[in-house]
């Protein structure tokens, strides 16, 4: 094998000077697209062939040129332009063309690439959209409306976000609802639980992985939570179940702004809002060792803590009423505050609290 077959073999135009200037070979190729015979440019000065040729530049001046339009004798096309090496001295220069159409159809295929990958794009976005805002939030004055308010000032700052709170008192509600009122509104809201994800794979569902991490991975890899949350929010429900191991890999994220996907040699920079959730007592679990205290104190710059529906009865009537309208009976009925009053109530630990009441019918 030799370099004539090489060059020859190339789909590419392929023209090679010297280091006087005089080309010394060309292909089948760059005739193809320049129009040009190697009988009349082989063993002559490229510029006595080519007088606006600008690989003689490139020679000189040791600069590679990538993408540089030629039109020349109606002919059109593209060229990248680098100097050749020996020893490191420059002993010559080669030029490497596509034609106008072979160009226009790369250009296109990439478009159509782009668009798919936007497309996809905006399908994730759409479903990984909030819901809930804070007009989603029905409460009193000194029951939930009083927490809407400090959660309203937290949505407006980039802070980590910390909601605690018994199970049922609307914690997801809330983080809805901070994203929806922030700045990343319109970007995806990547809502996990950490206490259905198997401790193994948890650090691959955050961080994602690369092709090969191990033996099962996707060819293609994985993209992970974090990475898909890019410009918007992760919402870690049960912060609390989340594995000791994976802790100071999350507080680097918070530190750093950074993560690495499992199989990764390099960290890659990721601009997610981190808002955490748990009906656990951190402190607690601090205190024993589960839970790093450096972590606790970085997911808590804001800490909202959401009180029990028992703790807010103010809260109960305008729950009723919701609720209510959103039963959409077909008998009509009106909701009498009196017996709402005198009338027994079981009141749960939670939002969702089951109560027994009495409403008269019209």
């Amino acid at each position: 094998m030799n370099l004539h077959s090489i060059v020859h073999a190339i789909q590419d135009g392929i023209l090679i000077i010297n280091r006087e200037g005089i080309v010394e070979r060309i292909n089948e190729e760059y005739t193809k697209i320049t129009g040009v015979e190697e009988r009349d440019i082989i063993g002559k000065p490229l510029l006595d062939v080519r007088p606006e040729a600008q690989l003689i530049r490139t020679l000189h001046d040791e600069n590679v040129r990538v993408g540089v339009h030629r039109n020349v004798n109606g002919r059109e096309y593209v060229v990248d332009m680098a100097p050749i090496y020996e020893n490191g001295v420059v002993v010559g220069a080669v030029s490497v063309c596509k034609g106008k159409e072979e160009v226009f159809n790369l250009m296109n295929d990439l478009k159509k690439k782009q668009d798919t990958i936007d497309q996809l794009e905006k399908k994730v976005q759409a479903s990984y959209q909030a819901t809930y805002t804070f007009e989603s939030i029905v409460g009193h004055d000194l029951g939930l409306k009083d927490f809407v308010q400090t959660a309203r000032k937290a949505a407006a700052v980039p802070f980590p976000v910390l909601l605690t709170g018994e199970s049922g008192t609307g914690k997801e509600l809330f983080a809805q609802a901070i994203h929806r009122a922030s700045d990343r509104a319109d970007k995806p809201f990547v809502p996990i639980n950490c206490a259905t994800i198997p401790a193994d794979l948890m650090e691959s569902e955050l961080f994602g992985y690369t092709s090969g991490a191990f033996t099962s991975a996707k060819h293609a890899g994985k993209i992970g939570l974090f990475e898909l949350a890019t410009d918007g929010t992760l919402f870690l429900d049960e912060i609390g179940e989340l594995p000791v191991t994976l802790q100071s890999k999350l507080l680097r994220v918070l530190q750093e702004g950074t993560i690495r996907k499992v199989g990764a040699l390099k960290e890659q920079h990721v601009n997610t809002r981190i808002i955490a959730a748990t009906n656990r007592n951190i402190g607690e679990l601090v205190a024993r060792g589960g839970f790093r205290e450096d972590l606790y104190y970085r997911l808590g710059v804001l800490n909202l803590h959401i009180p029990p529906l028992r703790e807010r009865k103010q809260d109960l009537e305008p729950l009723v009423r919701g609720f209510l309208q959103n039963m959409q009976p077909t008998t009509p009925f009106t909701l009498n505050p009196g017996l709402l009053t005198s009338s027994p109530l079981t009141i749960g630990r939670g939002t969702s609290a089951s109560c027994t009441m009495y409403c008269s019918l019209v």
